[in-house]
């Protein structure tokens, strides 16, 4: 179905991401292609990933944006709720690696069928965590930016002051019977290997902007720079905000990472 907002210089097309035959956890997840409203297609792609919950909101915003900037842009949807407590570690791993399947397989589709010369990647929070990993293991992506991530993400979920993130770790202890020390021991045996460890950190840091908030409490700033060090030492960017309020900078945001996009 193909939706044209009069109020943006751009379309948007629901865009099919090939299934795939391992899937266990959650719905095949959905994707949005947005491209420039003018002759021809701009042959640089964008990836834009999700926050952890909620609504689209923040992704929708980048993704109209940079199509407005002339980039083709590819909005991926979640494959499922990250932070469900009925769900065991061992799923809430493979959500993650599935996901992160799921994201290769539209990458190689969209690549295609778009005929991108080019493919980046833009993510906020956990789309930055997800991303980093993309990274890892695609030396084919062009650029990166990555906004108020961190890792490992065992550590994170075990810490965070984020209210979701402190509601789901008390759910947790409640409903499995868990001291704080013991839910921690197990967000780090079922999560630790969620991070995978670059061979090509040269490469990734020269291709990759990481933007920090200074005041973050949801990605406290050692697990930030924790990520910065995993990927090379990239550029890096301080907003003088906390995890949430780095919506008031979000124009000075959507700049940054369309300078960075357009060195390509």
């Amino acid at each position: 179905m193909l939706t044209n907002k009069p109020s943006f210089s751009q379309k948007r097309i629901l865009f099919q991401i090939p299934k795939s035959s391992e899937q266990k956890i959650g719905d095949n997840p959905s994707a949005y292609w947005y491209w420039p409203r003018k002759k021809g297609r701009a042959k640089k792609g964008i990836i834009v990933l999700p926050i952890t919950g909620g609504n689209y909101e923040v992704s929708t915003l980048f993704a109209e944006h940079f199509a407005k900037k002339g980039f083709q842009t590819l909005q991926i949807h979640r494959r499922a709720d990250w932070l469900v407590v009925d769900r065991s570690f061992e799923e809430l791993h493979s959500l993650f690696i599935e996901y992160q399947k799921d994201i290769l397989r539209a990458i190689d589709a969209w690549k295609r069928e778009a005929a991108l010369d080019s493919v980046s990647l833009f993510g906020v929070s956990m789309g930055g965590i997800i991303g980093a990993n993309l990274l890892a293991q695609r030396a084919d992506l062009d650029a990166a930016v990555l906004c108020i991530a961190g890792a490992p993400l065992w550590e994170i979920l075990a810490y965070s002051r984020d209210p979701a993130a402190v509601e789901f770790r008390k759910n947790i202890k409640q409903k499995f019977s868990l001291s704080t020390a013991a839910l921690t021991e197990m967000f780090e045996k079922h999560l630790s290997s969620i991070l995978l460890s670059p061979e090509k950190t040269e490469q990734i840091a020269e291709k990759t902007l990481f933007i920090s908030a200074i005041f973050d409490r949801v990605i406290p700033p050692k697990n930030a720079t924790y990520l910065w060090k995993k990927l090379g030492k990239p550029a890096r960017l301080f907003l003088p905000t906390g995890h949430y309020s780095a919506a008031i900078l979000l124009p000075w945001i959507k700049l940054a990472a369309t300078q960075w996009f357009k060195r390509i």
